[in-house]
């Protein structure tokens, strides 16, 4: 088994998860890091006009979307089974405060807990740097303006693929004008999961976040210009990664399992 500077998959049953032991040694903290579960709000905004859209944006409607909808609620089950079946069970869930996020770290805990639910609990702490990096109105308006004629039908969003395409277009644009911003709120997170490890004794943590600023957390830790990651697929829902943490020097190396 090698350890490199890459990707491990977390996820649903068909996905592997590395089995790794926890380390003897407190000051280091194994982590697993993944995005939230399939959401609703992509069926929110299907058969709207943009403009009720960008109404329903300013509301919040994405802070506020959930996962109702039977492949998340299953999505986020399988992960939480497939960590208990791999033994990999957190002292600590970090979570965005997004609903979304919350939804699928309370479903996780309590597939992991399911029979030890009076003995045994796993404490889920929210934490605002971990949540979902937006873009604002004006690059939602640009992004729109700039894939209206690949629209089924323009001025209206007929499918959650062209929600997507629109949202994924925004954030590109956002990205590129923002980056030094960006960074600031990763160090923040990476610094956050460094202090909450450490008060809760955690020597094994689950993060449940967004897939751009977990992307971008990826990026950094592995030392790659964050702007290279606007080019790549977004990690999919209940995905991530597996990193191991030294508290005490603040290095995280990024992990795969290798055959």
């Amino acid at each position: 088994m090698d350890k490199i500077l890459a990707e491990q998959s977390i996820g649903p049953k068909n996905t592997e998860i590395s089995e790794k032991p926890i380390e003897e040694n407190g000051d280091n903290v194994d982590l697993t890091l993944i995005r939230h579960s399939k959401p609703e709000y992509l069926d929110m905004v299907v058969g709207k006009r943009f403009d009720e859209v960008v109404q329903l944006l300013s509301q919040g409607v994405l802070e506020k979307s959930g996962i109702e909808h039977p492949e998340g609620f299953q999505i986020a089950q399988e992960v939480g089974q497939d960590l208990k079946e791999k033994q990999i069970i957190p002292d600590l869930i970090i979570s965005s405060p997004a609903n979304r996020a919350m939804e699928t770290a309370i479903l996780v805990a309590g597939e992991i807990t399911k029979e030890h639910q009076q003995t045994h609990q796993i404490p889920i702490t929210l934490e605002s740097s971990f949540s979902e990096l937006t873009p604002e109105f004006e690059s939602i308006q640009e992004a729109y303006n700039k894939v209206e004629k690949e629209l089924s039908n323009p001025g209206v969003i007929s499918t959650p693929n062209e929600a997507r395409l629109i949202f994924r277009t925004a954030i590109d644009i956002w990205f590129r004008e923002n980056l030094p911003a960006i960074e600031a709120r990763v160090d923040l997170a990476i610094d956050r999961l460094r202090t909450l490890s450490m008060e809760h004794h955690a020597s094994r943590v689950l993060v449940v976040s967004h897939g751009i600023i977990l992307s971008v957390i990826r990026a950094r830790l592995q030392g790659q210009d964050i702007a290279s990651i606007i080019s790549e697929d977004p990690i999919s829902y209940c995905n991530g990664f597996n990193a191991d943490f030294d508290n005490e020097s603040g290095l995280v190396i990024v992990k795969k399992e290798t055959k």
